[in-house]
């Protein structure tokens, strides 16, 4: 986090950096898979608030670092595309968007995670 605030990174960069080096943390520490996107989601949040990302811009960088994490931590491609869905949903309807917003956010970071992980359409 500190170090890519001082780098010039965007704020969702700041989240994927705080969010990669949690998961590998993690992997390193031999935790199960559940775990290591845990631990991705919740650098990601500290980081990105901290970044002062908006809502949408949050839920958006949290369920990106959870597909990431989740493909990283050795789930298939489809698995990956709904922890990263389901991950920016519950960060949004932490932060109070709209259900109509949360389908299209959400829908938008499941096919960008299943794209990264070689799915096609």
């Amino acid at each position: 986090g500190a170090a890519a605030a001082a780098g010039n990174f965007t704020g969702s960069q700041q989240a994927a950096l705080a969010a990669q080096a949690a998961a590998l943390a993690a992997q390193a520490a031999g935790l199960t898979p559940e775990q290591q996107i845990q631990a991705a989601i919740s650098a990601a949040t500290s980081a990105g608030v901290a970044a002062g990302l908006s809502p949408e811009e949050l839920a958006r960088a949290v369920g990106i670092a959870a597909g990431a994490a989740a493909s990283a931590a050795g789930l298939p491609p489809w698995e990956a595309t709904v922890v990263a869905g389901d991950a920016a949903y519950a960060s949004g309807v932490a932060n109070n968007i709209t259900a109509a917003e949360l389908n299209i956010i959400s829908g938008a970071v499941s096919a960008l995670t299943g794209a990264n992980a070689g799915l096609t359409p």
